[in-house]
């Protein structure tokens, strides 16, 4: 009986050194790529403001911002520990009064903050500007950031001359 919980705790040893990224090397990058429509709204009374479409998220209201919450799902955590180095918001920003404006978060499980947040704000834009994009913003160091569960909020303006800003994808590149 001994000698079993002894294997037993030296396997949990043995998984908690191969989760920490002591000892592995990391030759390859990674890119994932995730829809808008995967993002919430952050509020009740956010989600009598938004819609999806095949774009994104998009913001329905004529007079008030709408925000929303997306995570970022960990689809490089399945088999190995990565580390990742950037994530690029792609949008629509429709708005020449308000501006696309999402901001990353770093979590630990008990929902504080791993990491200071990092935030995106658009410039430019107004009816008819076609794809934009924030361009690579860079991660904060974290040895293992697929153990964090991570999001991006944004607030995204109000329909102007018809058209609706959109939260489109997330890039994230990881090695």
């Amino acid at each position: 009986m001994l000698t079993s919980m002894k294997m037993i705790l030296a396997s949990f040893a043995l998984a908690a050194v191969s989760f920490s990224g002591v000892g592995y090397a990391h030759a390859t990058t990674h890119t994932s790529n995730t829809n808008g429509t995967r993002c919430q709204p952050a509020g009740t009374s956010d989600a009598g403001r938004v819609a999806y479409n095949q774009y994104g998220i998009y913001n329905t209201s004529t007079t008030t911002s709408a925000h929303v919450f997306c995570e970022i799902p960990g689809s490089f955590q399945n088999t190995e520990v990565v580390k990742y180095t950037s994530i690029t918001i792609g949008f629509y920003d429709r708005s020449t009064t308000s501006d696309v404006a999402c901001s990353v978060q770093v979590l630990n499980f008990d929902g504080t903050d791993e990491v200071t947040p990092f935030s995106f704000t658009s410039s430019g834009g107004g009816p008819g500007t076609g794809i934009q994009s924030s361009g690579a913003l860079p991660f904060p160091a974290l040895t293992n950031s697929s153990l964090f569960p991570v999001y991006v909020a944004c607030t995204i303006p109000p329909v102007q001359s018809g058209d609706f800003s959109i939260v489109t994808n997330f890039t994230v590149t990881a090695q």
